[in-house]
């Protein structure tokens, strides 16, 4: 196997590697964008929301704004 060959079967193994850890953070995001609208609409406040997704409160209320509802 040549330099070249080897260069090039290395980087499609950390483009795909890059690709799986990107989906799963996004997944995980998308998980807990459903959580914190669900919340709230049962009436729970940023800070409570916050506290139990771990999330900062400005991010809780940027996924509430993004969505149309306003904590």
């Amino acid at each position: 196997m040549t330099t070249y060959t080897r260069l090039i079967e290395k980087g499609k193994l950390e483009g795909k590697m890059e690709g799986k850890l990107e989906g799963k953070i996004e997944g995980k995001l998308e998980v807990k964008t459903e959580v914190v609208l669900s919340l709230h609409d049962e009436g729970f406040g940023t800070p409570r929301i916050a506290k139990i997704v771990k999330m900062q409160e400005g991010d809780v209320a940027n996924i509430l704004k993004a969505n149309g509802r306003f904590g």
